[in-house]
């Protein structure tokens, strides 16, 4: 699902395929950098040392690329209002609990 929203606002900045691709990658990592420090409060998952180091976000966009290419040549469309309302919900939770103890 954040590979196909990350899609659908790249897509709305740029009409350029590569430059799509790489701004849904980057975008993904950016929302990234907001959920890995949420995620252990969560119990979801947890990085031996605590924070994940700069290879976990090298290691997501290297992902994010391929997946964002498979997602631009299958012609996804969501509808756009749906997409940013749905981002921003999954946004706004993870950054909700930035700094706090649940």
């Amino acid at each position: 699902m954040l590979g196909i929203l990350a899609f659908v606002v790249a897509s709305k900045i740029t009409s350029n395929k590569i430059a799509t691709i790489v701004l849904s990658a980057l975008i993904m990592v950016l929302i990234d950098l907001i959920i890995e420090p949420v995620a252990p409060k969560f119990d979801y998952w947890e990085f031996a040392g605590g924070m994940p180091g700069m290879h976990n976000y090298i290691g997501w966009f290297i992902v994010a690329l391929p997946v964002q290419w498979i997602i631009y040549h299958c012609h996804v469309w969501v509808n756009p209002k749906v997409a940013y309302n749905l981002l921003a919900a999954q946004i706004l939770f993870f950054a909700t609990f930035l700094g706090t103890t649940v």
